[in-house]
């Protein structure tokens, strides 16, 4: 079965708009119905640009009504005829037709931002998905987000659990030479909360528990001194490998290479991989010319197995450095799924939905449902969609938009994806 998926790259200001434009005319103009445009769901990101987009549709087909049966110096009437075979007074005569009914059904004229349209879906499965019909939508989601971590902590005495974490994650900060003060950190780490890129991360920590994360920091903890101890006694041997073979720091290009393991040696992990030293090493480019010719042999047949080590020690510092960021995240994630606790109870007393959280509501509870429920209860059955800026769709957008789609491509129905390369 043939599929009619079109895919339309462009760059900025080469003529993305006038495709789509045209597309759409196109559509409207074949049909034998006047009211096709109820049948087309154009999807694009901003309410700034769906207006745009209107109004270029609507400035278009009002061209359309006013051109002359010799009208040949209108590149998109042009190209409307050499693409559907219509005749200029055809496509003046249809153009009025549906111009006016567009303008009779306004509210039919199906462009909108995606989530507008999600969250149609949302009011139309109100029941279903347990949720008040009459809820209101909330944009301003960073105060939300500092209410419900100011109720967590001033829940600090309260839960004895939650109230030792919060402690020690100020401890941590302030071992680490950082504010004792974890408000500002909390308020970060929320955010997670409201990233739908992060979705599925989120639900995965949802069932662990304090002790969960404590029983992590531990064994990372482990982790990480072992990698150290590792790190440190690789660059001590590799340095007494060099001094062994009668060698000094001066008889290396720079220093380059002593001086990193000596950092490495004393712990000092920080702006170590320099691009230069590791192509050096790796090329065997460690000394000038001038150098000893003694020498120059020694460290020629070293060179290979001091890159061995140079590699192994990059890898070792990066496993080292990535715990430190585990630990580093450990405490406030601990704390997330509380901090969503607080923000919960608050959204029930207000009686709120997050503008944030359309998207994950969908994928929740409707995705299973079978496309042609979806379109019973939206009320409308697309046959084509066009989505705009579709660079800008976020994983989940387009998980959430997939059995719509997969049930028109089914049916020899038309997907339009306009995007900017």
């Amino acid at each position: 079965m043939k599929h009619f998926y079109n895919i339309y790259n462009a760059s900025a200001g080469s003529g993305k708009t006038f495709n789509l434009v045209k597309e759409y005319l196109k559509i409207l103009l074949t049909d034998p119905q006047i009211d096709s445009y109820k049948k087309i769901l154009s999807i694009t990101f901003t309410n700034k640009a769906v207006n745009e987009m209107k109004s270029r549709i609507i400035d278009s087909l009002n061209q359309l009504t006013k051109i002359t049966i010799s009208d040949k110096n209108n590149p998109l009437l042009n190209s409307i005829k050499k693409e559907t075979g219509l005749t200029n007074l055809e496509i003046q005569s249809k153009s009025i037709s549906i111009l006016k009914s567009i303008l009779i059904n306004y509210a039919s004229f199906n462009i909108s931002t995606i989530d507008k349209f999600t969250q149609k879906i949302i009011r139309n499965f109100a029941y279903e998905i347990k949720i008040p019909v009459n809820y209101e939508v909330e944009i301003k989601t960073k105060d939300l987000l500092e209410e419900s971590t100011a109720k967590l902590i001033s829940r600090a005495g309260v839960d004895n659990k939650l109230t030792k974490t919060l402690i020690n994650f100020s401890f941590e900060k302030s071992a680490n030479d950082k504010s004792w003060d974890i408000e500002y950190d909390l308020n970060n780490i929320s955010k997670l909360l409201l990233n739908e890129n992060h979705f599925e991360q989120i639900s995965a920590i949802e069932c662990k528990s304090l002790e969960d994360f404590d029983k992590l920091k531990k064994l990372i903890d482990n982790k990480k001194i072992k990698t150290e101890s590792e790190i440190v006694n690789q660059a001590t041997n590799c340095l007494n490998l060099i001094y062994s073979k009668g060698l000094n720091d001066s008889d290396f290009l720079s220093q380059a290479l002593p001086k990193h393991l000596k950092k490495v040696k004393s712990k000092n992990f920080n702006a170590l991989y320099s691009s230069q030293l590791e192509s050096n090493v790796k090329s065997g480019y460690l000394y000038k010319k001038t150098l000893a010719e003694d020498k120059k042999s020694i460290i020629d047949l070293i060179k290979d197995e001091l890159y061995v080590i140079f590699t192994s020690l990059k890898k070792k510092i990066f496993k080292f450095k990535f715990y430190e960021n585990i630990q580093s995240n450990n405490r406030p994630l601990s704390i997330l799924k509380h901090i969503n606790s607080e923000l919960e109870i608050i959204k029930k007393e207000k009686n709120i939905i997050l503008i944030s959280e359309f998207n994950k509501i969908v994928n929740n509870q409707i995705k299973n449902q079978p496309a042609l429920f979806v379109y019973e209860k939206i009320g409308v059955k697309y046959k084509h969609f066009f989505i705009d800026e579709f660079q800008d769709t976020s994983k989940l957008q387009w998980t959430n938009l997939v059995p719509l789609i997969e049930n028109s491509l089914s049916q020899k129905i038309h997907l339009y994806q306009f995007q900017e390369i």
